[in-house]
């Protein structure tokens, strides 16, 4: 797992902070350098485009409008933008669902550009949730995940991981994920009666090496009865030294 994690490094990831959201909630937008590179971001209006349902789903507005200006981002640094939930093209909340967000950086010398996705959830209170005890990963330390679903209770999960979500994997009909491949499964269980489980940890060794590596995970829920498959939100992770 760890070997994964580490090999999983990009140029850039991107985190959210709460995972998942609250309705109507901020939630802070960050994008992070993972290879000791700096980069360029544009102004908010340019860097990020939010996607409601998928990766082609209509563009989310957020603001009326913006001032062009570049934004440095300093190695093993990170830049956080505000998100406030409002759909500006109405002037309402958006409502629940999984929205992509679309990250576009460019290099020191502004002549390249790479394009990062992630999704955060914006959920009800009894979605299937997954969460980390700490918004980000840390070299040494072991970090507690939880789940959450209320209405899974006795149901089997599997805690899944992947390098990113650039490509996500996607089951029409059936399942679509958060996930790019190769997906490693990390854990596996069922969720007790109150479909709630907190048997899962992961432990980041002591390696200095491992600082500023990168990662998603996604839980996938079966339902006893049917078989019927659930995903909860994906936990975008960044390891701190």
């Amino acid at each position: 797992m760890i070997v994964c994690l580490a090999a999983a490094t990009a140029q850039q990831a991107v985190t959210f902070s709460p995972n998942p959201a609250v309705p109507g909630q901020p939630v802070d937008i960050t994008i992070h350098d993972t290879a000791s590179q700096p980069f360029l971001l544009t102004d908010p209006c340019h860097w990020v485009e939010i996607h409601a349902g998928s990766q082609t789903g209509p563009i989310v507005p957020f603001e009326p409008t913006c001032i062009s200006i570049l934004i440095t981002v300093a190695p093993n640094e990170s830049f956080t933008f505000q998100w406030n939930q409002i759909d500006f093209s109405t002037g309402q909340p958006v409502p629940v669902g999984r929205y992509w967000i679309r990250a576009t950086t460019f290099n020191s010398a502004f002549a390249q550009g790479s394009v990062h996705w992630a999704c955060i959830d914006v959920q009800g209170p009894n979605e299937p949730a997954l969460t980390a005890g700490t918004p980000t990963l840390q070299v040494g330390v072991t970090t507690p995940f939880a789940i959450h679903a209320p209405s899974y209770p006795n149901a089997f999960y599997a805690i899944v991981f992947a390098p990113n979500s650039n490509l996500p994997v996607s089951v029409p009909g059936v399942l679509d994920l958060c996930l790019s491949e190769p997906l490693v499964e990390v854990y596996a269980d069922a969720l007790d009666v109150t479909g709630t489980s907190n048997a899962y940890a992961l432990a980041i060794p002591d390696n200095p090496s491992l600082a500023f590596s990168a990662g998603v995970f996604q839980a996938v829920i079966i339902e006893p009865a049917t078989l019927s498959l659930t995903d909860t939100n994906a936990l975008s992770l960044v390891v701190e030294p």
